[in-house]
């Protein structure tokens, strides 16, 4: 029995388990809710199984987008596993070993709003007055910022974090009709790559009527591999 693991471990593997939400004892800390989970052991019989659980976009509907293309989201998913356990020694000493594996392709579809070119250029709607800090906040000539006041490092980090559009996206105006700056103009579909293996294993010890010696080990690799959410490279995992 264990409790507090940070690893999850696979539900086959699972003979029991206990949810504490108050009143239990020292060794678990001052966390307000303990699992205690009891994983299987081996018998005097021979047993297991083996399973898999598959979902997958073909299956799915597209996800509604207000514009440009509606597009499935990716999701390709195999789980799957077996279990095994029995004796070493009847009546004396047994054996469990389990395994999952978890296969992931997912991609969500998603629609945000990036500067324009024309704002990339320091031209911007009429909408949106904009005004000069180092001309007493006088408004531009023409809603327009010259190229030698923009400074080029700030306008490198913006490309690289922030891509150009690649819809005409959603045109606005405000109350006055001037033109407001476009929004929903950018499609992405940032993809995340998901490969899990767990094994569980346990050996059980029957010493004598009252006492047992029982041993587990439990390793789970996680590789994870995901895209930024946008096509610039940064907030990738």
């Amino acid at each position: 029995m264990f409790g507090g693991a940070n690893v999850p471990i696979s539900v086959d593997a699972i003979q029991e388990f206990k949810l504490q939400t108050s009143n239990f004892s020292a060794e678990y800390g001052r966390s307000p809710v303990q699992v205690d989970i009891v994983t299987k052991s081996g018998t005097n019989r021979l047993h297991g199984g083996v399973y898999e659980f598959l979902r997958n976009d073909l299956f799915d509907a597209p996800q509604w987008v207000p514009v440009g293309t509606k597009k499935k989201n990716l999701l390709k998913r195999n789980q799957f596993g077996g279990t095994i356990g029995g004796p070493i020694v009847k009546n004396k000493l047994f054996f469990f070993f389990s395994y999952e594996g978890n296969r992931e392709i997912f991609s969500a579809p998603q629609t945000t709003t990036v500067p324009s070119l024309d704002m990339r250029n320091g031209i911007f709607p009429s909408g949106v007055r904009i005004f000069d800090p180092n001309n007493n906040g006088a408004p531009f000539a023409d809603n327009t910022i010259p190229a030698d006041a923009v400074n080029p490092i700030t306008l490198k980090v913006l490309n690289m974090v922030l891509p150009a559009p690649n819809l005409p996206g959603v045109a606005h105006v405000n109350n006055a009709g001037f033109a407001l700056a476009p929004t929903l103009n950018y499609f992405f579909n940032p993809q995340r790559r998901t490969t899990l293996n767990q094994y569980n294993g346990r050996g059980d010890y029957t010493i004598s009527e009252k006492d047992s010696l029982s041993v587990r080990y439990t390793d789970s690799p996680l590789h994870l591999i995901s895209q930024a959410p946008l096509s610039s490279g940064f907030g990738g995992l």
